[in-house]
């Protein structure tokens, strides 16, 4: 599965980001989590586990326990480097993409996607807590 929102990389290129493709693999870690790469290289738990430790065993998907969680505070955490605000949507992303991919299947997600979905989320969020006179 892909998660793309038809957005070119070019978006990225605009910010000075270089885009970074994460992809999820039926893969059991040492740790007993899946498997997860960053531009071809192992994304490892740890620093999210540092921030909220949902899950000992590392990354997982497809369903909304403690696993998912900690792969969606992960990959907020890897793209925005910013511990606070994967903190505060984490969950969010956990619900809206992680605990929708097929738990059976390898996915690929780019950071094009992620912090697209991250500012959509933001948006609902601010327009949420606007206050009406």
């Amino acid at each position: 599965m892909v998660i793309d929102y038809n957005l070119s990389s070019a978006a990225h290129c605009e910010t000075g980001q270089e885009e970074i493709v994460y992809i999820g693999q039926i893969i059991q870690t040492k740790e007993g989590g899946m498997l997860v790469l960053r531009n071809g290289l192992r994304l490892s738990p740890e620093p999210s586990q540092k921030l909220v430790n949902h899950s000992p065993n590392g990354f997982s998907w497809g369903y909304s326990g403690s696993g998912p969680a900690q792969l969606a505070l992960g990959l907020l955490l890897d793209v925005t480097h910013d511990p606070s605000l994967a903190r505060d949507h984490h969950q969010c992303f956990k619900a809206a993409i992680i605990a929708g991919l097929d738990k059976d299947r390898s996915w690929t997600l780019t950071s094009t996607a992620i912090l697209t979905w991250l500012a959509e989320d933001k948006l609902l969020h601010e327009a949420a807590n606007v206050r009406h006179d």
